[in-house]
């Protein structure tokens, strides 16, 4: 282990410093992404939602409360900066109504959903419900897919290589 005397020491008596042990980069990237999740990118439970959302209109409050389930959901999920962006609106913004810190400047009495608000969470529902009937098909098989997957079957029965080669951009 490297210290700090030694490297001092090192230094005094003008000889190369020894290499200080240092994470490796899977484990920087591990610590610097530690916490940053989509989950915590929307720092409410449930019931807190519920609670900040009371003096909400019915629609805006079932509206917000839908998009929340719908974002932290790991099927398809949306950090709250990212919603943000696809319903127009900036991430503090939503971070306040979420909070029930939305409120007029001078009355400090909170308001409710802002109409366009409603507007483009209602758009935003509409889509992702579409979006998901249709379903997500990871892999489409292609003429020029299964051609390679049965080169690649028979290299495997046979335990040969195989050499696939083609013109790129040209079907076969």
């Amino acid at each position: 282990m490297v210290t700090a005397t030694s490297l001092e020491t090192a230094n005094a008596a003008g000889e190369q410093a020894p290499a200080v042990d240092t994470p490796s980069d899977q484990a920087q990237r591990a610590l610097v992404n530690l916490g940053d999740t989509v989950r915590a990118s929307w720092p409410f439970s449930l019931d807190t939602l519920r609670i900040n959302l009371s003096h909400c209109s019915p629609e805006g409050r079932e509206l917000l409360l839908w998009a929340f389930q719908w974002c932290i959901d790991p099927e398809h999920p949306l950090r709250l900066d990212e919603l943000g962006e696809r319903v127009g609106y900036n991430q503090n913004t939503l971070w306040k109504i979420y909070s029930g810190k939305y409120t007029h400047p001078m009355s400090k009495q909170r308001l409710d959903v802002p109409v366009n608000l409603m507007k483009e969470l209602r758009s935003f529902r509409r889509n992702e419900l579409n979006r998901a009937k249709l379903g997500r098909k990871k892999f489409v098989m292609t003429p020029t897919a299964k051609k390679v997957f049965t080169a690649c079957d028979l290299a495997r029965e046979s335990q040969s290589p195989v050499f696939i080669e083609h013109i790129s951009g040209v079907q076969p």
